[in-house]
């Protein structure tokens, strides 16, 4: 339960004696139960069952008249099922399913945020969304190589008539030349759905959006510097695509940058494109009482908003 409040003195005292103080306050606050089971199912396999429900509510309440907050209320199940490498052998096995219902509801009535910016018509709606996903990997050793291919599918429903499934294969190479040092180059599809009021159209969604999806790719060099130290190295190169744009005169009830000017007030469409790439470092220090990192990064990420823009880039680069 985490909040956040303005308060400014008020000119006049109030009628029952108090300060006449006006205050701005900021909520987010969530409650779950999760229960994890691990179980050994026999032959070398082995489980992990989780369930979790609850709610949780962002909540944003000015000075003015105006109001903006979201509730959703989940229930999330994962099984999986893993068979690890076995000593001298050569194939292992990871299956699981993932499913998640929620129950949202969203409401947006800003109109001015003090006086900074118009936000125009007040918008909410609400929906049930429904977001199963199944994925599949298996692991081939060959001497001191771990083939690691897989796959991910995920669809997201709702009760508004929306439906989107998203295909992900990937796939990684370990090789350990040493018992000090690991190699792991990689590769995959990522995708993201659309929020809720993306495609809700009683909200002016766009009930044609698909997901959001990136092609990843890295390689990771870690090496054992002593017992307590390690070092890793990752160079990286992403591409984005589809990325969700427009409607960026909308309020969001998002803790990060505004949108920069001009503002695209077009539809929702799935026009973005982009690229991000760099290299990082991690040094590690683990002992049986203390763990301690210390990293760093040099990256670039750049956008393409819209067909017909130039590239420009992403306002959380740094």
């Amino acid at each position: 339960d985490d909040r956040f409040t303005v308060e400014e003195p008020g000119s006049e005292s109030t009628d029952d004696g108090g300060s006449g103080n006006t205050e701005s306050r900021l909520v987010n606050t969530f409650q779950k139960g999760w229960v994890q089971i691990a179980a050994d199912h026999g032959d070398g396999w082995k489980g992990e069952h989780t369930f979790s429900m609850g709610p949780e509510r962002t909540e944003l309440l000015l000075r003015s008249e105006d109001e903006a907050w979201e509730d959703a209320m989940s229930i999330a199940a994962r099984s999986e099922l893993y068979l690890p490498v076995p000593t001298d052998g050569v194939l292992g096995f990871r299956v699981g399913a993932d499913v998640e219902m929620s129950m949202e509801e969203f409401v947006y009535a800003v109109e001015d945020l003090s006086g900074f910016f118009d936000y125009g018509q007040p918008e909410e709606g609400s929906a049930t969304v429904f977001t199963p996903g199944l994925y599949l990997e298996q692991t081939q050793r060959f001497g001191d190589f771990d083939a690691v291919p897989g796959v991910r599918v995920d669809v997201m429903s709702t009760d508004t008539e929306y439906l989107a499934v998203a295909v992900d294969p990937r796939f990684s190479l370990r090789w350990r030349p040493n018992p000090r040092t690991l190699v792991t180059l990689s590769g995959g599809r990522y995708s993201q759905f659309p929020e809720l009021r993306e495609v809700l159209v009683e909200s002016g969604g766009n009930v044609d959006l698909g997901p959001e999806w990136s092609a990843q790719t890295g390689i990771v060099l870690r090496r054992d510097l002593s017992d307590l130290l390690a070092l890793e190295t990752t160079v990286y190169h992403n591409w984005l695509r589809d990325l969700v744009v427009g409607r960026e005169d909308r309020f969001e009830l998002e803790f990060g940058l505004p949108a920069a000017l001009p503002l695209d007030q077009g539809s929702y469409e799935n026009d973005g494109v982009g690229r991000a790439y760099g290299v990082e470092g991690l040094l590690r220090f683990e002992s049986r009482r203390t763990i301690a990192w210390l990293g760093g990064g040099l990256s670039r990420s750049v956008r393409v908003m819209r067909p017909d823009e130039a590239s420009e880039l992403f306002e959380y680069d740094q």
